[in-house]
């Protein structure tokens, strides 16, 4: 098994190449110090395992697994027990606490091989069905269900919704939440923006505009480009 250590901590990572090289059958093709270095070395490794820590600067873990396309299967490796929602969504192999202990990284890397072996599906694959949008602010990472959003929008090059009032940020494009939640009912309505058709309760067209009315009043407008998908979403 190919297995890529992610973690920022020189230490902890040194340590955790130690222990994965005590047990058979395991071969370390690489370190990252963080979620941007590990990004590229996915794609240049295409290891097995990612044994993952999940707080780290410039991208964290959690993000990681959400740009990582295919990902390969993910050990979450972390300090904190604060996480095992997202280990859950991203359907991990294991989610071990620091500092990891020799047996229970053993018992997770049988984990890994049973998944491997039986030909189940990677976790880019599993974590392609999840309907779960990650707003991180201030070292907290918050998770909502797609269904209670109404809409997303772009503005200055970042993603926001708003779930019971509260405007917040989310870390992947436009682009990339179409194409994860195009499959619950999400279009895209203008360049900007990309409204739930569940949440629609009217579709307004004037003097050759056209707007989208969400259930909480929101007025949203549909480019022509959009106007037959958006259309087509609501079954008009």
């Amino acid at each position: 098994m190919n297995v890529l250590v992610v973690d920022d901590e020189p230490i902890a990572r040194r340590r955790l190449v130690r222990m994965l090289h005590a047990i058979a059958d395991v071969t370390v093709v690489g370190v990252a110090e963080d979620g941007l270095e590990a990004i590229t070395k996915v794609n240049e490794l295409a290891p097995d395992l990612l044994v993952l820590d999940i707080e780290m600067p410039a991208l964290d873990g959690v993000t990681l697994t959400q740009r990582v396309r295919p990902l390969p299967l993910v050990l979450f490796v972390t300090a904190h027990s604060t996480h095992a929602v997202a280990a859950f969504d991203v359907h991990a192999v294991d989610y071990l606490l620091k500092p990891v202990q020799q047996e229970r990284l053993a018992i997770a890397i049988d984990r890994a091989r049973a998944r491997l072996a039986t030909g189940d599906a990677v976790a880019s694959k599993e974590s392609g069905h999840s309907t779960r949008v990650v707003s991180q602010a201030g070292g907290v990472a918050r998770l909502f269900e797609a269904s209670e959003i109404a809409r997303f929008w772009a503005k200055d090059k970042c993603t926001l919704f708003t779930v019971n009032g509260e405007e917040l940020l989310c870390d992947e494009s436009l682009d990339a939440l179409e194409r994860r939640l195009a499959r619950i009912g999400f279009v895209r309505a203008h360049r900007a923006e990309l409204v739930n058709a569940h949440r629609v309760r009217a579709l307004r067209t004037d003097s050759g505009a056209a707007h989208v009315q969400l259930d909480d009043g929101t007025l949203v407008a549909v480019s022509r480009r959009a106007l037959a998908a958006v259309k087509s979403s609501l079954g008009l």
